[in-house]
Formats: C-alpha cells, sequence, structure tokens
C-alpha cells in the first residue's frame, strides 16, 4: 500500500511539473517508478559468461551506441532470465534498437548463448523513461531440458571413457549423434520455416533419431559446455555448424555434413568436417558454409 501510495504521489508531481522538464520527469521514473537492477545476475545453470569479438558480456546498463545495447541484449540472454529492463537515454537509442533488429543482429546471439538460453521470440518494448523491457520465449522447455540432459548422461555413461583426451571424447560423442541419426529430408520443407520444430533443436536426435543442421548442432553444443570447450554455433544464410576453441586455434565440426543422405541409403559416418581449420573447409568449397567474417570473426 505505501509502494502504491509513493508511486501515486510522483506521478502527480511528474504531471505538475508538466512538459518543461522532461529530465525531472525521466529522472522520477527512472528512480522510483520502475524497479530496474542495476546488474544482470546470472538466473541458472547454464550462463556461459563468455565474450567474443562480435558481442561481449558486459555489466554496463548505461549504453552509449549500438554495441552497448547489443552486449546489454546478450548478457540478459546468457544470464538465463525471461524478463529484463534497463534504461537507455542516448539520442539514438530508439533508432539503433530497430537497426539490430533490421540486420538480425538479435536471432544471431542465440548462436553465442548456451542452447537451453536461447530464444525462440524476443520482444523489445520501449516505453516511458527511455526504459527497454525485453523479454523472451525459450526455445527449449524444462521438461525438454530435463530429458535432453538424462540422455546425454546415458551416452556420456555408455560411451565417454574417464582416460580419454578431450579430442577422443569429442570424436565418440560426435560419431555416436551420427550412428543414432538420420538427416531429416522428409520434414525438411515444413521444418525450416519452423525454428521449434524437433529436427531443428537436440530433440531431433536425442527423441527422434531425426534432425536437421540446428539439431545436430545443438545437440554438440550442449555437450562441448558440459565439456568446458569455448565454442559457440556458426551459421550461413542456409546451415548452422560449431566453432570451437581447441588446442590453441578455432576449428569446424559440421555433424549434418559428416552424415550425408545417400542415394541407397546407406548410412555413412565421415570425419570430413571434424575439427578442421577454416582453410580446410574453405578448401573444400562448399557454398553453404560460406559465412559472415564480421559476425564469426574467429572463424577467419
Amino acid at each position: 500500500m505505501r509502494k502504491f501510495l509513493t508511486i501515486t504521489i510522483f506521478l502527480i508531481i511528474i504531471v505538475a511539473i508538466g512538459s518543461h522538464s522532461k529530465t525531472i520527469q525521466n529522472w522520477i521514473i527512472k528512480n522510483f517508478v520502475y524497479d530496474v537492477p542495476s546488474v544482470i545476475e546470472r538466473q541458472n545453470d547454464y550462463a556461459l559468461n563468455r565474450s567474443f569479438d562480435f558481442v561481449q558480456i558486459t555489466d554496463n546498463l548505461n549504453p552509449k551506441n549500438k554495441q552497448d545495447v547489443l552486449n546489454i541484449i546478450y548478457t540478459f540472454l546468457d544470464s538465463g532470465s525471461d524478463d529484463f529492463s534497463f534504461f537507455c537515454e542516448y539520442s539514438e537509442c530508439k533508432r539503433d534498437i530497430e537497426k539490430l533488429s533490421e540486420e538480425n543482429k538479435y536471432s544471431k546471439l542465440n548462436n553465442f548463448v548456451h542452447p537451453f538460453n536461447s530464444f525462440n521470440k524476443i520482444n523489445i518494448h520501449t516505453s516511458a523513461a527511455n526504459r527497454i523491457r525485453i523479454t523472451v520465449e525459450k526455445t527449449y522447455s524444462e521438461e525438454d531440458i530435463k530429458f535432453i540432459n538424462t540422455e546425454i548422461d546415458k551416452i556420456v555413461e555408455e560411451h565417454i571413457k574417464e582416460n580419454m583426451t578431450i579430442r577422443e571424447k569429442i570424436t565418440a560423442f560426435h560419431d555416436h549423434i551420427i550412428n543414432i541419426t538420420r538427416y531429416d529430408t522428409e520434414y525438411l520443407d515444413v521444418a525450416i520455416t519452423n525454428p521449434t520444430h524437433p529436427s531443428n533443436t537436440a530433440l531431433g536426435p536425442l527423441r527422434y533419431g531425426k534432425s536437421l543442421c540446428g539439431g545436430y548442432t545443438d545437440v554438440m553444443t550442449i555437450y562441448l559446455n558440459r565439456l568446458n570447450v569455448t565454442n559457440y554455433k556458426i551459421s550461413s544464410k542456409e546451415h548452422i555448424w560449431n566453432l570451437i576453441y581447441f588446442e590453441n586455434e578455432w576449428l569446424h565440426i559440421d555433424l549434418t555434413w559428416n552424415d550425408p543422405v545417400t542415394d541407397d541409403g546407406r548410412d555413412i559416418l565421415s570425419h570430413r568436417f571434424l575439427l578442421i581449420t577454416t582453410e580446410d573447409l574453405e578448401s573444400i568449397n562448399t557454398e553453404a558454409h560460406e559465412f559472415n567474417k564480421s559476425v564469426f570473426v574467429e572463424a577467419k
């Protein structure tokens, strides 16, 4: 009741001040009306707290430019929260938020956060006193996460040995996922326009044994994060795969292309796209692997 009365009093003051003192109005709204945190706190066990050339974890919630805004949104997504607000008071802020959407930068942030903290839908609203509120609908439900973690636990118990090197552990997991999965040609046309279709998520390989590139990549990303291997998902216009920092260099892993579709239905397990450099990848010369090097800078 006291908080309600306090807010009511300040709103009356705002009206009384009028439009001649916008700065004072905004200060009152910012400090007394909205309960906005001063830091972005970790919300779940899947926050990675990793910075890259394209986007960085930040504790600066007073943005001055477009990159600052992108960093705040990335830090919010990485934290695992569903809802967050901050104030953005520089003159071009609203326009920068629109530009980031037009440039498809928000969706790129999913490449850099843990899949369990990635979003299916993001909403960004601007309200009084330049308050920016972000809400997301997560790609994975709690039920999905529980199932996926249980299935990966089983794979690790059955196929990954304590005395294996990291390379051997990655290879063993890579091989097992390919052996239990087929590329989902049946639902390609449907799933390609629906990011939440199971074939685009880790549920594809682990629950249905069918996957598109998004499913292969997510399940490998989840496993790599268990190994504490720095990684992100690298994408082109029509494809997505894994990039990892391993043995002091950035290397590509593409389970999709290592599990090719064959005319006679034979199962093939390839290592052609397993832990290869960008130079090796480009020497193969596939259009599907042409990526934006201003976003995925580490893969240059």
